[in-house]
């Protein structure tokens, strides 16, 4: 039911709207998970996502947060503009918005970008 798009493991520095992802995973295009009726669970669909994400050492973003939406499982919801500078010097940039979730242990956070999606039958 659920498209995911990862844009990053996780992040561990947001300084005067930037965001330095240091070791992080970034998906360069969007990513299709078929969720089945597993309700958009992230662990779920992390598992399905690992195999598929690949690894940069680093990268930078730039960000402009909108208004955060709490939601249920320590969820927030924000829209980012988003620029992307990868290592060979090319630049990605849109508008998307993501579900960053944090883990009440840590302050690490997961960034994804959910898309509700059918769920295509294995017929």
């Amino acid at each position: 039911m659920y498209t995911a798009a990862r844009l990053t493991d996780e992040y561990k520095h947001i300084l005067d709207g930037k965001i330095k992802l240091a070791e992080s995973h970034i998906f360069t295009d969007d990513v299709t998970v078929d969720d089945c009726g597993k309700g958009g669970n992230f662990d779920y669909l992390s598992d399905k996502l690992d195999s598929l994400i690949p690894t940069l050492s680093e990268i930078n973003v730039s960000v402009k947060f909108a208004y955060p939406v709490p939601f249920t499982n320590n969820t927030i919801e924000f829209s980012i503009d988003e620029i992307l500078t990868l290592h060979d010097g090319n630049v990605q940039q849109g508008e998307k918005a993501f579900f960053a979730r944090t883990d009440e242990k840590d302050d690490k956070y997961r960034i994804y970008d959910i898309r509700a999606v059918p769920c295509y039958s294995s017929q």
